[in-house]
């Protein structure tokens, strides 16, 4: 069996984290590639000055993954942000949940665009079409892709309730021709630390994240998302990784990435 492909972006902000922490988890059962940008977004910050040409860059890489997954007969592939770090090789778990889905990401109540796997097919073409035309509007790939989802299920209500109704819009055509099974990642498996039920998601940098052995034992990956500033990331991914690095160890459980040499660059 070929392996997974996995894809990544990044810009000189991002760095420190693909180097310290993302590229040396990720498992040997995906076949990265990383693409590097120019930093358009001065800082590298959530909705700062640039972020929507950054973001587009992201969904340029999605459209591309697509393409070739098309042309070289893989039936689905996965997208991610290089703000995460991975414990265990959980390539496994995606391929079961592949069986029954045609798009998957991590569950931030919303779907959060930072993780997915996605099956690449047309319907999965059209979604990232009708994300890099609408960007603008969204100002981010993650609104973006819900809103999509959204249109896509609103069309699929209309067409059951109104025989004839799919044929009135493009995205209603796209339904009709085959509706797409969105999913969700469980939370606690695929983590980041908002599912603690803390009063506030967005961590300030200095407020204690209280995480329990049972949750540690389930986590497989975690998204250093909901926190304001690249140094608060990387505080996350050092505090909860390095959590979670010593809970496995005091029960013997080692995970042992490849060492990677230099990942694709396209």
């Amino acid at each position: 069996m070929s392996k997974v492909r996995m894809y990544t972006s990044y810009t000189e902000s991002h760095r420190e984290m693909f180097d310290r922490f993302f590229l040396p988890s990720v498992p040997d059962s995906f076949e990265l590639t990383a693409e590097e940008f120019d930093q358009e977004c001065a800082t590298g910050e959530y909705h700062s000055d640039g972020w929507v040409r950054a973001v587009s860059r992201k969904i340029e890489v999605i459209r591309d993954a697509i393409d070739l997954a098309r042309k070289e007969g893989d039936d689905y592939f996965m997208f991610s942000d290089c703000d995460i770090r991975f414990f265990e090789d959980f390539e496994a778990d995606v391929r079961r949940q592949m069986e029954g889905l045609d798009f998957i990401a991590m569950d931030d109540k919303i779907y959060c665009t930072g993780f997915m796997a996605i099956r690449a097919d047309d319907r999965a073409a059209y979604m990232w079409e009708w994300a890099a035309e609408n960007i603008e509007k969204y100002n981010c790939d993650q609104p973006t892709g819900n809103a999509y989802i959204r249109k896509h299920e609103r069309w699929l209500g209309l067409g059951r309730m109104i025989p004839g109704m799919l044929r009135f819009s493009e995205l209603g055509k796209r339904a009709a021709s085959g509706p797409m099974r969105f999913g969700k990642f469980p939370r606690v498996e695929y983590f980041n630390h908002m599912h603690l039920g803390t009063a506030s998601a967005v961590w300030d940098g200095e407020s204690e994240i209280v995480i329990t052995p049972e949750q540690f034992d389930r986590m497989r990956m975690m998204h250093a998302n909901y926190t304001m500033g690249i140094a608060n990331k990387i505080r996350l991914l050092e505090i909860i990784g390095g959590m979670k690095v010593e809970h496995d160890a005091a029960r013997g459980r080692v995970f042992e990435p490849i060492a990677h040499a230099e990942p694709a660059h396209t």
